[in-house]
């Protein structure tokens, strides 16, 4: 019986291979329509070409949005040292500076 415990180890036939690039890209949305919004979520993806990082983001946008249109999101392309597996998206929140934000006293008053 052990030997044939053994026999049940999985032993890989060759290395999996994963496209990487060193480049990021961040797309923001283009105009903030909501002022009374704290936030806005951005997208950081690890692609080639800008074409490539606006498509990746907006298959994997969970709320539908459309990144692929330059008119939604500008793009900021980031070369970095380290490799990151292409198709790699994650979307981040990130706080809005601006006139349009409250303080306490303008909300107190």
């Amino acid at each position: 019986m052990a030997a044939e415990d053994e026999k049940l180890e999985i032993a890989p036939e060759r290395a999996v291979e994963v496209r990487e690039t060193r480049t990021l890209f961040r797309l923001a949305p283009a105009a903030d329509k909501d002022l009374g919004r704290s936030s806005r979520q951005i997208a950081i993806v690890a692609a080639d070409t800008e074409e490539e990082a606006r498509q990746i983001a907006s298959m994997h946008d969970a709320f539908g949005r459309d990144w692929r249109d330059p008119r939604f999101a500008v793009c900021d392309a980031l070369e970095t040292s380290e490799t990151h597996v292409f198709g790699d998206v994650f979307f981040r929140s990130e706080p809005v500076a601006g006139e349009h934000a409250l303080d306490a006293d303008s909300v107190n008053s």
